[in-house]
C-alpha cells in the first residue's frame, strides 16, 4: 500500500469478513458499484453483525477459518486492493470458475493484494465505503508496515497465535 494511497473502508459482517483476511475470498458481492477509479484500496472493517444464516456453511466449507468465538467484530482486520467491479452476469468464465465458492453478485468486486493486520484495529464502521479519519488512516498504515515487516522476518504464524492466546 502506497504511503499516499486513499484508503476507504467497508464494513462487512463476520464470517465473510474473516474469510476475505485469513481464507480463500477473493470476491465482495455488492448491491452496488463503488464510485471509484479501479484499483483503489478498502479497509475490511467487521462489522459488529454476523450472518449467521451461512455460518454453518462457511464452518463446513473452511474448516481452517478461525472458529467464530475468536472472530474479532467492530474493528479493521485488514487491507486489499480492488481491481475489478464485474457485473456477475456479465463475469467471464475463468473468472467465474476462479471465484466459483464465493459469487453471487449482483456486482462483484475482485479483490487482490490482501494482507490481515497482525493486530486489528477496534473502530466504529459506516455503510457503503467509508473514508478512515486521518488518525485512523495512520494507525492502519503503521500496523500494515509492521505486518509487512513480521511477514518478511518469517514471523507472521508465530506472532499470530501470540495475539490469539492473550
Amino acid at each position: 500500500m502506497k504511503s499516499r494511497a486513499p484508503l476507504f473502508g467497508l464494513t462487512i459482517q463476520q464470517p465473510w469478513a474473516n474469510c476475505i483476511v485469513h481464507g480463500s475470498k477473493r470476491v465482495e458481492n455488492r448491491e452496488w458499484r463503488p464510485r471509484r477509479s479501479m484499483p483503489f484500496w478498502l479497509a475490511i472493517h467487521a462489522g459488529q453483525t454476523d450472518d449467521r444464516v451461512n455460518e454453518e456453511w462457511v464452518r463446513t466449507q473452511f474448516p481452517q477459518l478461525v472458529p467464530a468465538l475468536f472472530w474479532k467484530r467492530g474493528a479493521i482486520l485488514g487491507v486489499c486492493r480492488v481491481v475489478e467491479v464485474v457485473a456477475y452476469l456479465e463475469m467471464p468464465e475463468e473468472q467465474q470458475e476462479q471465484h466459483n465458492a464465493w459469487l453471487s453478485g449482483p456486482w462483484c468486486w475482485i479483490l487482490e493484494d490482501v494482507v490481515g493486520l497482525v493486530e486489528p484495529i477496534q473502530c466504529k464502521g459506516s455503510q457503503g465505503l467509508w473514508p478512515l479519519t486521518d488518525d485512523l488512516l495512520q494507525e492502519v498504515r503503521r500496523e500494515y508496515a509492521r505486518t509487512n515487516a513480521i511477514r518478511r522476518d518469517g514471523r507472521v504464524a508465530e506472532t499470530y497465535r501470540k495475539t490469539r492466546s492473550a
